[in-house]
């Protein structure tokens, strides 16, 4: 009989630490999930949707001054005629809960045809999401404050 109890008590201590372990993930994971859905950069010239695909995040690019802008600075021949509009710019993002921001991601600059390591932060309450992009070292690159606030004529 003594055997059979202990047995229950370890089989109740791995169930409970089960719970607990994916109760944990599935924290993590939504506290991550928070950068889903359109960001709005500072000078309202592009959105970006960030979506989640497997273990990284990516965002598709919305020009807004320019909805029909094409890729002509691509250093790849084949995709310079390549409309902007739902390009994926922005991928392989991972949420560090640690540091509590989206780490070791790459961005594509259609400006320049190039394309940049970057990182980036949730500030003021979920509302400002910081992003850096930058060669090398993270000292050497620009940043900017995007918003969810839809672009108006007052924002631009």
């Amino acid at each position: 009989m003594k055997g059979n109890s202990s047995l229950r008590l370890n089989a109740c201590s791995v169930i409970l630490r089960l719970v607990l372990f994916c109760f944990s993930c599935v924290c993590a994971q939504s506290e991550g999930d928070s950068i889903l859905g359109q960001w709005y950069t500072e000078k309202c010239q592009a959105a970006f949707h960030f979506y989640c695909s497997g273990q990284e995040y990516k965002a598709k690019m919305v020009p807004l001054e320019k909805p029909d802008m094409v890729d002509t600075k691509n250093p790849v021949d084949s995709l310079k005629t390549r409309k902007l509009n739902g390009t994926t710019t922005i991928y392989g993002l991972v949420y560090n809960s640690k540091k509590k921001q989206w780490e070791n991601g790459k961005v594509y600059n259609p400006e320049d045809g190039r394309t940049y390591s970057c990182y980036c932060f949730l500030k003021k309450g979920g509302t400002q999401l910081f992003f850096k992009g930058y060669l090398g070292v993270s000292v050497l690159g620009g940043s900017q404050i995007w918003t969810r606030e839809k672009c108006t004529k007052g924002r631009r």
